[in-house]
């Protein structure tokens, strides 16, 4: 369940949203013609770390699936005449047999995981790291299906792929393979294509060194996008609207992302690209104890940071009194620092 609290003109949006599970129910069909959109779960796909089933081809059919699903087994065995024809390209989403498949990428690693015989993979670390971003795809498909459907299931196997009007998707088991084929349309210049998500999940992201961090809040009109990595590349999983705050779990070394698992410590994590959270982040600076209250004489704001740039959590009008916590001196400036909600945030008035 999604809880919401409000806290000076802002929601605070918890690790407790409710699984993105919803997208199509077994047996619907979309097909999607806005260019963008189609274009963007095409991307989306097209990056996952999928395996390559018959030669290759400019005719492509991504298959979202599970190494445990019988039906997905069925689609596997029925497709056997039909890859001299259209390459099928599956993407594994977490199961037993999926760390194999994402680490072998070919049809045979495909068919022993469906045989539960797929084996042991030399970097165990490397090769969940890519189940765990299909898994992130998978999320990432049912919130591009929102504008259209919002079923109670997610089926496997699920087949996109492109068409003369734009994008096809098919929610389990295609009545007929051969007019699926038919209707599959070349795309120049995708038979040798290498899916961005290998490079995603190459090595683990490293965060700066751990510490609280207070919530990421977004003030402006446009959505934020929360990617499934740390590049502009990666699956959109789900978006942030303005008003809303998230929790941050970690910044990324070397980087303006942000870290967050908005589906709770259980669920996949998400990245958000905000420089200027990273670096008031870094911010390095002592505070000196202080007691005692502080009434405001003029309207004042308070920010995140005791930083002129920091982003604004409120502005109090003259008269407004609040619990002081501490003092910091940094840049020849001397900021009070207060307690500014009800759950301890604190926040930075300059004198």
């Amino acid at each position: 369940m999604r809880h919401l609290v409000l806290f000076a003109g802002f929601l605070i949006l918890f690790a407790s949203l409710s699984l993105p599970v919803k997208a199509l129910d077994r047996g619907r069909q979309l097909q999607i013609t806005d260019a963008a959109q189609s274009s963007a779960l095409l991307g989306t796909v097209e990056n996952a770390i999928w395996a390559a089933d018959g030669k290759a081809s400019d005719k492509v059919i991504y298959v979202i699936y599970s190494t445990e699903c019988g039906w997905s087994q069925k689609l596997f065995n029925d497709t056997r005449h039909l890859t001299d024809q259209v390459q099928l390209r599956w993407i594994p989403v977490a199961a037993r047999q999926a760390p194999a498949v994402v680490t072998d990428r070919t049809a045979d690693a495909v068919a022993a995981g469906f045989s539960g015989k797929a084996g042991q993979v030399a970097d165990g670390a490397k090769a969940q790291r890519a189940v765990q971003y299909n898994n992130a795809v998978m999320t990432s498909t049912t919130y591009q299906f929102r504008p259209y459907a919002q079923d109670r299931t997610f089926a496997f196997p699920t087949l996109i792929y492109k068409t003369a009007a734009g994008v096809k998707v098919i929610a389990g088991n295609p009545a007929d393979l051969n007019a699926v084929v038919a209707e599959v349309q070349r795309q120049a210049g995708k038979s040798e294509l290498t899916p961005a998500g290998l490079t995603m999940t190459a090595n683990p992201v490293l965060l700066d060194k751990k510490k609280k961090l207070a919530p990421f809040g977004h003030n402006l009109p446009q959505p934020v996008k929360l990617y499934a990595a740390p590049s502009e590349q990666a699956a959109v999983v789900e978006e942030l609207a303005q008003g809303f705050q998230m929790d941050v779990t970690g910044t990324v070394k070397d980087s303006d992302w942000l870290e967050t698992q908005p589906w709770g410590p259980k669920g996949i994590r998400a990245y958000i690209k905000a420089a200027d959270y990273v670096r008031f982040s870094r911010l390095e600076f002592q505070v000196k104890r202080a007691g005692g209250n502080l009434v405001t004489k003029n309207t004042v704001q308070i920010r995140t940071h005791p930083d002129a740039q920091a982003p604004i959590l409120d502005t109090l009008q003259p008269g407004f009194e609040l619990s002081r916590s501490g003092e910091v001196e940094l840049n020849g400036q001397i900021w009070d620092e207060v307690i500014v909600y009800t759950d301890g945030t604190k926040g930075y008035i300059a004198r």
